[in-house]
């Protein structure tokens, strides 16, 4: 017996094919997600929907058969779909970013409509994106419903006509109250399920559940029991997630819908992993100045972290908001610290490190919760032992790294058993983790 698990992300789409005993991954797929088109406004990010949706087909027939099929993926962006469940838009995607522009009072469509609701919105998020297209005329005439990609490509696996999102995919679009479960104008929302709701079986008979909420999807691919983990994941961005029984989030932090129930409150860092790629652009920079030419410096970073596993305690303190926060986009990154002494390359790696971890640990400490064990997702982590040991040192846990590195599509594959009703409970399903025996661990 197997599941199968689909993230469809931005630049790639996953499939990832898991043993449903052992937990073995037995297969995993990747294809680049080359899907994107031109729009005719410099704010628009567009990608074709059926050309996803085609991808996906074709990853699955890769995998074969299994006892079940989740999917989950790029969160926030919306498509409209007729009567018949055809695309009739392109997808606008997270990027997209009419929200921002003038509408009235003063305010950006984004800003308007938070005043209005008293709910979350921004740019990127597909409400408001609909509520930019409903103004300008540009919903489709035969529009008959939005949703998500992921929800999209579950339709076209089922032959569905309505999409139906969970609560997770919903939170994500805006505009929505996870407290009731509503949109604040249900006349234009689309249908909620909460739960584990399937949305039908494929032509070979296999169960496809509805889509999740990535972020969540990654939690539960990733911990055991939700209730003593928090995560922390390093990628472009970064985030440190734990799951709560309340609604409320501290200031900076989001209360998400948790699947199975509660809310996933998650402390989101925007450039995580891309500060340190940013400092290898830097280095990379000014080798070309000397003419060296434009070769990738991790190689030289990683060196200098092997010859170097105790990191200096003088480094540069580095404030690593080069892209902003959510609540503020236009704040910036800050270098304090520096002197004559540590002006050099080596502290620059330790205090960029520090900087991702530091402000990972300073989310967690904001929530006021107590986990008592931390698990680690993300390339960021994997590939970077010294940030790994940085992680342990001030969360004061030994730090575990799931074994299969797909960890959203691993999730899906998870929920989808529990919708399909081969396992009892998601808890049960989560017992399939395995983790690495970690070098990182102290």
């Amino acid at each position: 017996m197997h599941t199968i698990g689909l993230d469809i992300g931005t630049t790639s789409i996953c499939a990832v094919k898991t043993d449903a005993d052992s937990g073995e991954v037995k297969l995993s797929r990747t294809r680049a997600n080359n899907a994107a088109i031109d729009g005719t406004a410099e704010f628009e990010k567009l990608q074709d929907a059926d050309v996803i949706a085609e991808t996906v087909r074709e990853l699955l027939a890769e995998a074969g058969g299994g006892a079940a099929i989740g999917l989950t993926g790029q969160m926030h962006g919306i498509l409209y779909t007729d009567a018949n469940g055809n695309a009739v838009s392109p997808l606008y995607t997270w990027q997209d970013r009419r929200g921002d522009e003038p509408y009235k009072d003063g305010l950006t469509y984004a800003e308007y409509l938070s005043r209005e609701s008293g709910l979350k919105s921004a740019a990127g998020f597909g409400m408001t994106t609909h509520f930019y297209n409903t103004v300008n005329g540009l919903v489709p005439p035969n529009a008959a419903a939005l949703c998500t990609i992921a929800d999209y490509a579950g339709m076209k696996l089922t032959g569905a006509k309505r999409p139906v999102l969970h609560p997770s995919n919903a939170d994500s679009l805006g505009l929505f109250d996870a407290g009731t479960g509503k949109f604040w104008r249900e006349d234009s929302a689309p249908k909620v399920a909460d739960g584990f709701p399937l949305l039908g079986e494929t032509a070979d008979g296999i169960p496809v559940s509805a889509a999740i909420g990535d972020n969540q999807a990654s939690f539960i691919g990733s911990v055991r029991d939700m209730e003593r983990a928090v995560l922390v994941n390093v990628g472009t961005g970064s985030q440190v997630s734990l799951k709560v029984t309340r609604g409320d989030a501290p200031k900076g932090l989001e209360a998400r819908p948790c699947v199975g129930g509660g809310f996933l409150l998650v402390g989101a860092a925007l450039c995580g992993g891309r500060s340190f790629a940013l400092l290898e652009r830097f280095f990379r920079d000014t080798a070309q100045l000397g003419g060296k030419g434009g070769d990738s410096f991790y190689p030289y970073i990683d060196k200098w972290l092997e010859a170097n596993q105790t990191l200096p305690k003088d480094a540069p303190v580095f404030s690593n908001k080069f892209c902003g926060t959510r609540e503020n986009p236009r704040e910036r990154g800050t270098v304090t610290n520096l002197g004559i002494h540590n002006f050099t390359p080596g502290h620059f790696i330790a205090g960029i490190l520090r900087g991702i971890a530091e402000e990972l640990f300073s989310l967690y400490a904001q929530t006021g919760a107590k986990r008592d064990f931390l698990a680690g997702a993300g390339n960021g982590i994997r590939k970077n032992r010294a940030l790994a040991r940085l992680l342990e040192e001030l969360f004061g846990l030994p730090l575990h790294i799931p074994a299969h590195t797909e960890e959203a599509a691993f999730g899906a594959g998870l929920f989808a058993l529990t919708a399909a009703g081969r396992r009892k409970t998601l808890g049960e399903a989560q017992q399939m983790i395995q983790y690495e025996r970690s070098r990182h661990n102290v």
